[in-house]
């Protein structure tokens, strides 16, 4: 195993910008693939309307945990996958990984522990 060169501060800070866009894209599809209103969500939740708006416009911090609730809140199962740079197109990272978020809606009628299939969003190469 090879320790290749070290990530600039500045490539870290982008990779985590480009992976929370991400994150906060892949729930706003899903909210609007629910047909949920914000109220719908936030009642399921315990939480008022008005935090649930600021998770969905991005001006609150999500963590895991409030995107894993969101994700159950939505129908939905939140998967993380870590996906070679090479494989999505982005250059000068050749040994690094890059973490995507997808919000996937849960089998109807579905009670086996099988995980869903899904398909990797579209990304233009770097």
């Amino acid at each position: 195993m090879t320790a290749g060169k070290q990530l600039s501060k500045g490539d870290l800070w982008e990779e985590y910008s480009t992976n929370l866009h991400g994150a906060y894209n892949a729930m706003r599809r899903a909210f609007k693939r629910s047909g949920l209103s914000q109220d719908d969500i936030a009642h399921k939740l315990g939480t008022d309307k008005g935090l649930m708006s600021k998770r969905l416009n991005g001006s609150k911090n999500l963590t895991l945990k409030t995107l894993s609730f969101i994700a159950s809140a939505l129908g939905c199962r939140l998967t993380i996958d870590f996906t070679p740079y090479e494989e999505i197109g982005a250059v000068e990272h050749n040994e690094s990984t890059q973490a995507s978020a997808w919000l996937l809606p849960l089998p109807k009628n579905s009670n086996t522990a099988d995980e869903p299939a899904y398909v990797k969003p579209l990304r233009k190469a770097a």
